[in-house]
């Protein structure tokens, strides 16, 4: 991705998310179950930041993992 290197991530055990930035943006990422109303019935990730939010339902089990840019580009999975 192009654009200025990313700063940190902090991430939270008990949450369960992760924060990190990208291009000066503070971006929080999280795990969400599927709810009863989805017709989906699967887990997605839930990326937040002030501008937009994004859902994302296919990801890796070890996406707590991924580096600050492939999260980042994991964002704009559909």
């Amino acid at each position: 991705m192009a654009g200025r290197a990313s700063r940190a991530f902090e991430e939270s055990p008990e949450t369960g998310k992760r924060t990190f930035y990208h291009d000066d943006e503070m971006w929080i990422v999280g795990e969400r179950p599927a709810r009863a109303s989805d017709r989906h019935r699967t887990p997605h990730l839930v990326f937040e930041s002030d501008a937009c939010i994004r859902r994302v339902r296919n990801f890796p089990s070890d996406w707590r993992d991924l580096s600050i840019e492939d999260l980042y580009a994991l964002s704009w999975s559909i």
